[in-house]
């Protein structure tokens, strides 16, 4: 009778640890990790994969430039540490997740207008598939500084789901000892060309993603044409969602980076794709 009991007693010990972790994780998040194929980001037909090289400049193109300023010179920062053994870094950081990787509720200034969220109820879900290890390691948030630090600054996380080929993108992110909080939020399914409801903001304000405009090193040097990538022109261009900070795009063709000079290209056809060349 006491063997009965002491086997059923492990078999319900059992049972609690495998309701406390009903799947394991299949792999654990990576920072700069491989993006998934098949390459480029989104899809070709999405705006952020055009050839505009033979587009047609904008007609207020000239005053954008202004705007600008024609006398400044872009300088890319391709990451690396403020100083040696730093954990201030520049750049943009992303990560790479599993499908499997557990989704986080976040807290949003604006909620209203952010992702993970139940907009009947104001009360965010789990959604975000943030890892635990960015409470408290450095260099998974934009800035380098861990979750739980206050350095101030943008502090973007940029995740890939690398198995679902959703991308996940938060604004000035930070963990306050019970949960996380940011300014905003969005989710863009990389499998499809869609815009966010009109009038949102995402990561960037405009209610584009910024994932697909980084330019890393690598690439910049391995191919003549550098990816789109993106700044702030006042006036609200599709497929901005939102006026508060409208983004245009740019290719270096064979250039330097920091003497490339923008032409702005109008919006054309159904789906509003804008861009730019230099």
């Amino acid at each position: 009778m006491r063997r009965r009991l002491v086997s059923v007693c492990l078999a319900a010990a059992s049972a609690a640890l495998v309701s406390l972790h009903p799947h394991a994780q299949s792999a654990p998040a990576e920072r700069l990790g491989q993006v998934p194929g098949p390459l480029p980001i989104f899809q070709p037909d999405n705006w952020w994969n055009q050839d505009i090289t033979a587009a047609p400049v904008d007609p207020r193109s000239a005053q954008f430039i202004a705007f600008i300023g024609n006398a400044r010179r872009l300088h890319p920062d391709f990451g690396g540490y403020e100083s040696p053994g730093s954990v201030n870094i520049y750049g943009f950081p992303y990560l790479t997740v599993a499908g499997d990787q557990p989704k986080r509720s976040v807290q949003f200034y604006y909620g209203d207008e952010s992702d993970g969220v139940d907009h009947a109820t104001g009360r965010s879900v789990p959604f975000y598939p943030i890892p635990d290890e960015a409470i408290a390691q450095p260099y998974w948030i934009e800035g380098g500084p861990a979750g739980n630090q206050n350095p101030g600054g943008d502090r973007h996380m940029l995740i890939v789901d690398r198995d679902n080929r959703v991308l996940y993108e938060l604004f000035d992110l930070q963990w306050n000892g019970s949960q996380w909080t940011a300014g905003s939020g969005a989710a863009f399914d990389m499998k499809v060309t869609a815009r966010r409801p009109d009038g949102w903001t995402s990561a960037d304000a405009a209610g584009l993603a910024i994932f697909p405009g980084l330019v890393r090193y690598a690439m910049r040097s391995a191919s003549p044409y550098a990816r789109p990538t993106a700044t702030c022109i006042p006036p609200r261009i599709a497929p901005a969602a939102t006026r508060r900070r409208c983004r245009w795009a740019r290719a270096c063709g064979s250039k330097p980076a920091r003497i490339c000079r923008p032409t702005i290209r109008p919006c054309s056809g159904s789906s509003a794709r804008c861009s730019a060349t230099a």
